[in-house]
């Protein structure tokens, strides 16, 4: 029976420096870990950094430029690997069964995605259902395949993920396929490592699939000069002092921006409004004026906003290298930023969150937002426990972050 252990901490506390701890200090030879990141880095971090085992990282590619018949090979092998998180997204039932049987234990750094849209058209769908290939349950919305078993088309994806178990309806609009809770289930011991995960995918993820788990935060213990779990107490994370580092801005760069929708849907839309330019030149000369007035001296700016609209809204005299993107979790890379601008509305994909809510799992959008925005703000030079000048022109952003610090998220 698989062990299940969430190890929910601030950005900064040292998770990862826990688990290189652990994986170095266990002496149980027939142990093994699979650690996978979303960051190619941290799998190197975690390669140079254990000693006591050899890990591997997958590098085999088959014909779909995937590394998942390395991985077999590696599992077969006995190795301890580390990989990103995408790996896990290919695992099969072939993989199942050899880590069932090798003594593993997985360390997924950061929540994994575990609902993900397919692409296959309503016509497609309906023209599989007239063929008598799939039916779909009225009641869970799962999609099972009753055509032939033989089956080599361009719907052979839709044909495999159905074996799976993985293929649902969406709210008859979209088909979406779910993280297999196998996968996880042929481990010994599954440990996340995370912040607010219970406003996660995964957590709602976990309610579905009726995974029972210890939660546990990481600190330092200056007299063992080591780090350890301890059980998980929210108000130890002294929200307020972290709050307090934070100087948002509350003042007429707001005012300048506040008629400008910022949500993904709206900054799409742009371009089909007619202050389009206007909006373009205003939301890029409000950055570039909010950088230049926080500057500070052997510090950095930084700003985000949605992917589509980052190179338009570039600001003038700042380079490639201030913009960071909206989805990256929290890295040192950019722990010399001081002035930060958040030009975007976070929102949760309601598709996504009604995929959970029609099941009767919970998945608070606020707490997802904000867990999201905290990400993107430890990045900066907060995680060293330094202050920041931080602009957020959605209003929405302003608010659930001053709740998130009055532990009302």
């Amino acid at each position: 029976m698989t062990n299940y252990t969430v190890i929910d901490s601030l950005m900064g506390a040292g998770k990862t420096q826990y688990i290189i701890q652990e994986m170095n200090a266990d002496r149980n030879i027939d142990k093994k870990y699979i650690y996978i990141t979303p960051y190619l880095a941290e799998v190197e971090r975690i390669i140079d950094n254990v000693k006591e085992r050899p890990i591997k990282q997958p590098t085999q590619r088959n014909s779909e430029g995937r590394k998942l018949r390395g991985l077999k090979t590696l599992v077969q092998s006995g190795y301890s690997i580390a990989s990103t998180h995408s790996l896990l997204q290919t695992a099969d039932s072939e993989l199942v069964e050899l880590i069932k049987a090798g003594n593993y234990t997985l360390v997924i750094d950061e929540v994994i995605n575990v609902v993900n849209d397919v692409n296959i058209s309503q016509k497609d769908i309906n023209r599989l259902i007239a063929n008598g290939d799939i039916t779909i349950d009225d009641d869970t919305k799962k999609i099972e395949w009753t055509g032939e078993t033989d089956y080599d088309t361009r719907f052979s994806d839709i044909y495999l993920l159905c074996k799976a178990g993985t293929l649902y309806r969406n709210r008859d609009k979209t088909v979406v396929k779910i993280f297999s809770d196998e996968v996880l289930r042929a481990f010994d011991e599954v440990v996340v490592m995370t912040y607010l995960f219970e406003y996660s995918e995964m957590k709602a993820w976990y309610e579905l699939n009726a995974v029972e788990y210890e939660k546990k935060s990481v600190i330092y213990n200056d007299d063992q000069q080591a780090y350890e779990l301890i059980e998980y107490d929210v108000m130890r994370e002294d929200r307020q002092t972290i709050y307090d580092l934070i100087t948002v801005h509350d003042g007429k760069y707001n005012e300048q921006l506040a008629h400008i929708n910022l949500s993904a849907t709206a900054l799409r839309n742009l371009p089909t409004q007619d202050s389009y330019l206007e909006d373009l030149d205003l939301i890029e000369k409000t950055i570039r004026n909010f950088l230049h007035a926080n500057k500070l001296e052997g510090y950095s700016g930084y700003w985000t906003s949605l992917r589509d609209t980052m190179d338009r809204l570039s600001p003038k005299g700042y380079s490639k290298k201030s913009k960071i993107s909206l989805n990256c979790r929290a890295t040192n890379e950019y722990s010399d930023g001081y002035a930060m601008a958040y030009i975007f509305e976070r929102n949760i994909n309601p598709m996504q969150q009604g995929f959970f809510i029609d099941r009767g799992a919970t998945l608070d959008s606020n707490g997802w937002a904000v867990s999201d925005l905290l990400q993107w703000i430890f990045r900066s030079r907060i995680r060293n426990g330094q202050d920041i000048q931080l602009f957020l022109p959605a209003k929405k952003m302003r608010t659930i972050l001053k709740q998130w610090s009055k532990y009302e998220l």
